[in-house]
């Protein structure tokens, strides 16, 4: 019996899944707020939210994402996304403005096809079982590790406009420091440079993001950009 288990306890604790470090980085992630800056003046909030919840018998990610800037160019957005913890791949989407009903897509995935709908239209897009949102695609870089030369690569499914890119990569591509509530924190910097067309409205529409993330050693998102906004970490 003795010798049972001694050899019990020197047996390697199991491996931890891949939807079980997944669910612990996103818990780690939490519910965060940023201060959006243009031109060097705040004029608005950005919140990141990301929770669990049981879909059946199935853990799932959900993120709630949402932008209200006041300025030249007022505007509210929010993002929600639903998706697996395996990849976080996607499985539902919608994004709503505020304003015109054409602008809200929402997206489904199910037995590999992406069924997008708006006031504008609908598609579906075959062999999209691997596509991840464009929400998913913040975490995805903050549980990435953090060094230079690093990449993240993903189909996604990208809601304004409405297109689905694939085998895009997202590299790590400097060290830098960052402002964040008056401190200088170090961090490394993220490229998301993309183009592509817009599939929904029937009219190719040409467009180009692009985006900035500078991410700390730990994992946290200190600091991205999009367009003319400038987001960073309220620390208080």
């Amino acid at each position: 019996m003795r010798v049972i288990l001694a050899a019990a306890l020197l047996l390697p604790a199991p491996a931890q899944s891949e939807a079980s470090k997944t669910e612990a980085a996103l818990k780690k992630f939490g519910d965060r707020e940023y201060r959006i800056f243009e031109k060097g003046v705040q004029v608005g909030l950005c919140t990141l939210k990301s929770r669990i919840e049981v879909d059946g018998r199935t853990r799932i990610a959900i993120f709630e994402d949402r932008i209200e800037k006041a300025g030249d160019a007022p505007l509210t957005l929010a993002y929600t996304e639903k998706a697996s913890l395996i990849g976080l791949r996607l499985r539902w989407a919608t994004r709503v403005d505020g304003g015109i009903k054409e602008d809200d897509p929402r997206v489904s995935i199910d037995n590999g096809e992406a069924d997008i709908t708006s006031a504008q239209g609908s598609i579906t897009v075959p062999k999209a079982e691997k596509a991840c949102g464009e929400r998913a695609l913040i975490r995805l870089i903050c549980m990435a590790e953090q060094k230079v030369g690093s990449v993240v690569q993903a189909d996604l499914l990208v809601l304004d406009p409405v297109d689905f890119q694939r085998k895009q990569e997202i590299k790590c591509m400097a060290a830098e420091t960052v402002d964040v509530g008056g401190k200088k924190v170090a961090a490394f910097k993220w490229v998301d440079k993309r183009e592509g067309k817009s599939i929904l409205s029937g009219e190719e529409i040409p467009y180009k993001f692009d985006n900035a993330y500078w991410v700390g050693a730990d994992g946290v998102l200190l600091k991205f950009t999009s367009g003319t906004m400038e987001m960073v970490l309220d620390s208080k």
